[in-house]
């Protein structure tokens, strides 16, 4: 059982996975050698290296997010009998195509149709107004998004830019994987959202 949570920096994902009470492994549970280099993989290295590449301008950042994100793929090859992402596939595909001036979604479309066999069992997004993210941003001291550290107007018009595109990615994918999604709101108690995410992880079934 896989479930990957979506949502812009500051809606709460990482909360909520914390407040979780079933037992799960996450990102750092599994190790970077755990990943089992088959075609499968192979594949989706290929077209992440293609997105990372046609996107303009070219930076060595993004080519640094789309390594991580090859690693990243050992959390869907099925180690665990329980995981829970605070960050997934859908938010590693935003990551790499965030702050690109041009890009063709052709190789978007591709990578999306590498990735169905990684697919995780729910993808949840969690929705809160940009303004509520900024201010969560900039009111915590430990975050680890592009977005943490910017005056807020800047981090508010980026968001502002991106979110679109971000939803755009997660519908696109959630539809070609054939994922079941639940929505949550961001901006309920943190134990109730949680609650919500529990009952997925102790739902009956595993991969499809």
């Amino acid at each position: 059982m896989i479930v990957e949570m979506a949502g812009l920096p500051g809606s709460g994902k990482t909360t909520i996975c914390r407040a979780v009470s079933v037992p799960y492994a996450d990102k750092r549970s599994v190790p970077l050698w755990r990943l089992a280099p088959r075609w499968g993989v192979l594949r989706a290295a290929v077209w992440i290296a293609a997105l990372a590449l046609s996107a303009r301008p070219v930076t060595m950042d993004r080519f640094r997010r789309a390594r991580k994100f090859i690693f990243f793929l050992r959390m869907y090859q099925g180690h665990e009998p329980v995981v829970l992402l605070d960050q997934g596939i859908v938010q590693k595909i935003w990551s790499l195509l965030a702050g690109a001036e041009k890009c063709q979604w052709w190789y978007a479309d591709r990578l999306m149709e590498a990735l169905v066999p990684f697919r995780p069992d729910w993808l949840v997004w969690v929705n809160v107004p940009t303004d509520v993210a900024v201010a969560r941003i900039s009111g915590r001291s430990h975050g680890t998004s592009r977005y943490d550290g910017l005056p807020a107007g800047e981090a508010r018009a980026l968001l502002d830019e991106r979110g679109g595109l971000f939803r755009q990615v997660f519908d696109c994918y959630a539809e070609r994987a054939g994922v079941p999604v639940l929505e949550v709101d961001g901006e309920r108690p943190v134990e109730e959202n949680a609650r919500k995410i529990e009952a997925l992880l102790k739902g009956a079934g595993g991969r499809t």
